[in-house]
């Protein structure tokens, strides 16, 4: 649980907590033992997210090969401030908890951009047709696998394109 980049909590259907990971710890400045037994709710979610927090520990339970999307909700810190989430919950297998990830919002976000653009990415490079994305200088900021015609992508990249590649 230690080795969990996010932080991470174990939890029973009734919201009872059974481990944290050392990222709860330090992200929300909580002692790790005084959250053994209270109820996650009340100790780590915002008062508005807490009803969002129970239908999402609530569906998990009734399903437990559950993938929602990430629910955005606040945290918060034990000094009071507020910690914007993207809250996962994932049932444990062969087990009654369930792992509630509390990841910052930005951080998932960012990810969430990254699936997106290699998302893009590989349907763009299947296309046989040639595609390339320029910003208004000129510059080349994608170029799909048609289009390189030879060249590496980072060489045809990166760079304006002459007027002659324009006609």
């Amino acid at each position: 649980l230690d080795a969990l980049p996010d932080p991470v909590v174990l939890v029973d259907a009734e919201d009872r907590i059974h481990a944290v990971s050392q990222a709860v710890v330090e992200v929300f400045g909580v002692d790790a033992e005084e959250l053994v037994g209270a109820a996650l709710a009340e100790r780590l979610i915002e008062f508005p997210g807490r009803e969002a927090y129970h239908a999402c520990l609530g569906r998990a339970a009734d399903d437990v090969d559950s993938r929602e999307e990430p629910a955005l909700l606040a945290a918060v810190r034990a000094d009071g401030t507020e910690v914007p989430v993207a809250l996962t919950i994932r049932a444990v297998r062969d087990s009654a908890l369930f792992a509630v990830t509390l990841r910052h919002a930005k951080a998932a976000r960012a990810d969430a951009i990254d699936d997106r653009r290699r998302t893009l990415r590989t349907i763009l490079d299947a296309l046989p047709e040639a595609v390339v994305a320029v910003d208004p200088q000129g510059r080349v900021l994608f170029r799909n696998r048609a289009s390189v015609g030879g060249r590496s992508r980072s060489d045809a990249t990166q760079r304006a394109l002459p007027d002659a590649e324009w006609r």
